[in-house]
């Protein structure tokens, strides 16, 4: 009976990874800006993750204005939508201006979202 419950939670965390969706992201060096592709790495999303993201444009974060930014990583699309209700929609870029994370950084240029499609946050 154990041997058939420790394959069935194995073969579960295996189907998990498969299914889960992966993401491009900058790498922990570049912390969150990430322009060219040897400054990124492919990411498996966490069980809650369902959309790439893309972000191009200007941060404020402390009071410091970041010109220039460019971000990519795996997100929950209900949390990015509840930070901008009505300018974030489902597989598409929008122009954002002055959405507030959660972290307390404030966003201003272009975020494209891209949903369960594995690598779609490159371009």
């Amino acid at each position: 009976m154990n041997s058939i419950l420790i394959f069935v939670v194995t073969l579960a965390a295996v189907l998990h990874g498969a299914l889960s969706l992966r993401c491009y992201s900058c790498k922990p060096e570049y912390a969150s800006n990430c322009h060219y592709s040897y400054q990124q790495s492919v990411v498996q999303c966490g069980p809650r993750q369902d959309t790439c993201w893309k972000f191009t444009g200007n941060t404020t974060s402390n009071g410091i204005i970041y010109i220039g930014q460019e971000t990519r990583m795996c997100a929950v699309k209900a949390d990015l939508i509840r930070w901008s209700p009505g300018t974030l929609y489902a597989n598409s870029c929008n122009t954002v201006y002055n959405i507030r994370s959660t972290d307390g950084q404030f966003f201003r240029g272009q975020i494209c979202l891209c949903d369960r499609q594995d690598l779609c946050n490159y371009a």
